[in-house]
């Protein structure tokens, strides 16, 4: 991802992919903002490491799972919002909190720091 002047240049397959999908709904009439999150994989090494939302500046970082043992997931809030999630090898994390960033929710962050708290329910919660 590049930061252009604005906004956000994304440079990755999968909003590639969705992007495209969005325009070919637009041209045959739905009116809809594109509100993809943005998510993004690589695998380094024995680690996967994944990234949903985007945030330019943040003002709180909540952890959920263990740092140290390279498993964990770290959101990122503004004023209370979920802007971005960020996980090592914890999948399943950051592709439940996107329904949550595209919401524009603000979690309770002790919820999120809960791993045995559903980010699914969390959301559904929040809606």
């Amino acid at each position: 991802m590049r930061v252009v002047e604005g906004g956000a240049l994304v440079e990755h397959f999968d909003n590639a992919i969705r992007m495209g999908e969005h325009v070919a709904r637009s041209l045959l009439g739905e009116r809809a903002a594109f509100d993809d999150p943005h998510w993004f994989w690589s695998d380094q090494y024995d680690a996967n490491i994944q990234m949903s939302g985007f945030a330019l500046s943040f003002d709180e970082v909540v952890i959920r799972g263990d740092v140290d043992g390279r498993s964990f997931a770290a959101f990122l809030l503004k004023d209370g919002q979920l802007l971005s999630t960020f996980t090592m090898d914890r999948p399943h994390d950051v592709r439940r909190s996107m329904k949550l960033i595209r919401m524009g929710a603000h979690p309770d962050p002790e919820k999120l720091a809960d791993p045995e708290v559903d980010l699914r329910q969390l959301a559904k919660e929040l809606a």
